[in-house]
């Protein structure tokens, strides 16, 4: 039975009134603060600098252990420096997911812990030198 011109079937799937999957929702982005006071733009004793393009490393970054809400990325923008990332605050609005501030600093590959190293050779960011890839 053909249905009348015009007319569709309600659960009909079509292609035009599709969107691709990545496309569902809006999407929260976590947010590179900067250390104001801490860390600044050169190294200091023992505290490290900030890196150069902050957010951007922590948008590519990647998470530490599960168990962690600490990141860690790259500035490929700053000579590949490695970045670790930590949770600084949960924003204005802490019940959604990825809605987190995080604040950053510079470290280099022989003063990062184990851990750290370990989740850059997972995501092959890294070879087993610390050479950014």
């Amino acid at each position: 039975m053909r249905e009348p011109e015009g007319e569709k079937d309600e659960f009909a799937a079509n292609e035009a009134d599709t969107e691709p999957l990545g496309a569902v929702g809006p999407v929260w982005r976590r947010t590179y603060a900067a250390n104001t006071g801490k860390h600044g733009t050169t190294v200091r004793g023992r505290v490290s600098r900030e890196p150069r393009n902050g957010q951007e490393a922590l948008d590519y970054s990647i998470r530490i252990k599960e168990s962690s809400h600490a990141r860690i990325g790259i500035d490929h923008g700053d000579d590949d420096a490695i970045v670790v990332f930590h949770r600084h605050d949960l924003g204005e609005f802490p019940e959604r997911p990825g809605n987190e501030i995080f604040h950053g600093y510079v470290v280099v590959w022989s003063d990062l812990r184990q851990p750290m190293k370990n989740a850059l050779l997972r995501a092959r960011m890294v070879n087993l030198k610390g050479k950014v890839l």
